[in-house]
C-alpha cells in the first residue's frame, strides 16, 4: 500500500505490535478521514460485522475505498 502512495495505519485489538491499539466497532478515526481501508481475513473474527461495516463508511472519505474479504 506505501507503494501506492498510501500511509499505513495498521489497527488491532489486542496484538502488541500493532500501531494502533483499537476496537473495529468504535474506530478511532475522524469521520471523513480516511482514504482507503483494506481488511483482510478480518470480518469473520468481528462480533458484530454490520457496525464494523457502518465504522468503516463513517471514517472513509468521501469517494473514498474499502476493500474486504473473509477467509473460507
Amino acid at each position: 500500500l506505501e507503494s501506492a502512495g498510501y500511509n499505513y495505519i495498521g489497527l488491532d485489538y489486542e496484538r502488541s505490535g500493532a500501531v494502533i491499539l483499537g476496537d473495529a466497532h468504535a474506530l478511532p478515526f475522524k469521520s471523513n478521514s480516511i482514504d482507503f481501508i483494506l481488511s483482510m481475513a478480518v470480518l469473520e473474527h468481528i462480533q458484530h460485522p454490520l457496525l464494523f461495516s457502518a465504522e468503516a463508511f463513517r471514517v472513509l472519505k468521501p469517494g473514498g475505498t474499502f476493500i474486504g474479504s473473509v477467509a473460507l
